[in-house]
């Protein structure tokens, strides 16, 4: 059987890679602690779960329309409106089957064959692969720990040349829980309409950030600005609806037409009972989020300081999601292990710890520690990181010494 060019390019998710090594040794019947998964530990709030069985009851289980429920869409624009004080049209606004979805119909209705995508690094393990899938290339915008990984214009001026068609922006970060300030990021828009680039905006986790910083969107910008701009929204992290994959994309309605063309022909859209969950996700309590906020927050902390226990190894406080991405880069250069994936494999192998190596998301010298994950089993897998690094150093330390 041959396969297409197109699939050939891209590479499995090296972060479900991580989970399938996880679910193996729990099968096993090892004590893993699961510091790599990227999705909330809290349960999806009652109220949006009863309304997804009323909504079983009422018979919402046919086909919902190609581009998502006229209920949801609503939700979703008066949620923008209340929140940012912009409002948008039914038209430049589509539902899809998650924030993955979505991103990936946008980049497949614009990157076209050895077109470039402006790409800040460390970036989210999907947009590089869905970009070659489509045959683009990228342009890394390398960023780093010392500067807390944030992306500026300069970043971007610097990196740019003539003809770059996309830039991908996504804030609050994944995998470095980085917030980017705000006002680079209109500054960062500003510039990019006038090199006429699009500019995708993945706000999958805008609303977990922490004090002082509060929750933001580009959309805020105005309605003037979507000829260029994509905003790429998802229930998942906010609502803890991982499993219900609801996400939406809104933009300039002939971008929005394009996308109903691809999902007509692919998905034809998210299930319809969990549509109706979603609009009670928007219109119903929000109480439960600052709660959840403030457990994140604690974990974070709680990591942070663990983290600054171990010498060698480069920290920041990521300001919103719920991972930290510290540098093991002193430990590679000096031969501890050959590289992030290795330091990975180490520590789930003999600790049974997983995490995330840093190639995954284009930094070969990190791994991303999630804290969506109760403190005790923060605690425990945090001391076996520190006894991993420990006893790896001491054992260099007596072949030294023979």
């Amino acid at each position: 059987m041959n396969f297409s060019k197109r699939v050939s390019r891209i590479e499995p998710s090296k972060t479900l890679q991580v989970l399938s090594k996880v679910r193996e040794y729990k099968q096993r019947g090892f004590d893993v602690v699961d510091l790599g998964a990227g999705e909330p530990d809290f349960e999806t709030p009652r109220h949006i779960r009863e309304a997804c069985k009323l909504s079983l009851d009422r018979g919402f289980t046919k086909y919902a329309p190609t581009g998502g429920i006229l209920e949801l869409k609503k939700a979703v624009i008066e949620t923008y409106e209340k929140e940012f004080g912009v409002s948008f049209d039914l038209d430049e606004i589509i539902i899809t089957i998650g924030g993955k979805q979505g991103i990936s119909s946008c980049i497949m209705a614009l990157v076209n064959e050895g077109d470039k995508v402006l790409l800040p690094t460390p970036y989210w393990v999907s947009y590089l692969q869905v970009i070659k899938m489509e045959g683009g290339d990228t342009i890394p915008i390398n960023l780093n720990v010392d500067g807390n990984f944030k992306l500026t214009l300069e970043d971007v001026k610097k990196n740019y040349i003539e003809g770059v068609k996309l830039l991908i922006i996504n804030s609050p970060n994944n995998p470095t829980g980085s917030v980017y300030d705000r006002d680079e990021l209109k500054k960062i828009v500003k510039f990019c309409v006038e090199k006429d680039m699009a500019i995708i905006s993945d706000e999958c986790y805008y609303k977990l950030v922490y004090p002082p910083e509060t929750p933001f969107s580009l959309a805020s910008m105005g309605r003037k600005y979507l000829s260029n701009l994509i905003i790429a929204g998802s229930l998942s992290k906010t609502f803890c609806m991982t499993g219900w994959r609801i996400g939406y994309v809104i933009s300039n309605r002939e971008l929005i037409k394009q996308l109903k063309k691809i999902e007509s022909h692919t998905t034809s859209g998210p299930t319809t009972f969990c549509q109706y969950a979603a609009v009670e996700a928007f219109k119903g309590p929000q109480d439960y989020l600052r709660s959840m906020v403030d457990a994140y927050k604690e974990r974070r902390d709680f990591v942070l300081n663990e983290l600054e226990k171990i010498d060698n190894l480069k920290t920041y406080v990521p300001e919103g999601a719920f991972y930290v991405f510290p540098d093991i880069g002193w430990y590679i250069e000096r031969g501890y292990w050959r590289d992030c994936e290795d330091f990975a494999r180490d520590l789930i192998e003999k600790y049974y710890v997983g995490v995330t190596p840093g190639s995954a998301f284009g930094a070969k010298d990190h791994v991303r520690i999630s804290y969506a994950t109760s403190m005790e089993k923060l605690k425990e897998g945090l001391r076996r990181i520190r006894n991993l690094i420990l006893t790896k150093m001491e054992e260099e330390l007596d072949e030294n010494r023979e």
